[in-house]
């Protein structure tokens, strides 16, 4: 429930633009249905509109251009064979939360930084496909490991290529 609660908070918070924003979010085969039920209930509850209002975590993106980027990469996903479980509409420069589930890796939302409120998620089934999967990326500035197996956590920090592992946190 934490990793989901956190998932969404660094997926959306500042309209996911900024660098260190969560983009995708692998979960275990075993916990997997469950940590998506979790995040969708957690996107549900994030606050869009105004920054200046209370509890606002997304506002606007930085412009219409970026706008238009971003759900044309949401679009691309889709129809590549990813699945929209969440968010995606607009109301001016402003993009609800997007949870976009199974998306192929080739596509933007996969392979470019998004800089925009928008997580892929994915099952894995080890820790070593987890870090495959993370490390197939040309970025590499952070990446988050929840879990309590302190092997998984000396596992994860030795071998996934990142600048910075956060553990238990995003």
């Amino acid at each position: 429930k934490r990793a989901a609660a956190r998932a969404a908070f660094g997926g959306f918070a500042y309209a996911g633009q900024s660098c260190i924003s969560v983009q995708r979010i692998f979960a275990q085969k075993d916990c997997y249905e469950e940590f998506k039920k979790l995040l969708l209930e957690e996107t549900a509850k994030v606050k869009v509109g105004a920054v200046t209002e209370k509890g606002v975590i997304v506002g606007p993106m930085i412009d219409s251009g970026n706008a238009d980027r971003v759900l044309a990469w949401v679009d691309e996903a889709v129809k590549a064979g990813g699945k929209l479980l969440a968010g995606g509409k607009r109301t001016g420069d402003t993009i609800t939360p997007v949870v976009i589930e199974g998306a192929p890796h080739s596509t933007k939302v996969c392979s470019e930084e998004v800089f925009a409120p928008i997580v892929v998620l994915e099952k894995f089934d080890t820790v070593d496909d987890a870090i495959r999967l993370v490390n197939d990326s040309k970025f590499g500035l952070q990446a988050g490991v929840f879990t309590d197996s302190q092997a998984t956590i000396r596992k994860c920090i030795s071998e996934i290529e990142a600048g910075g592992i956060v553990v238990n946190e995003v």
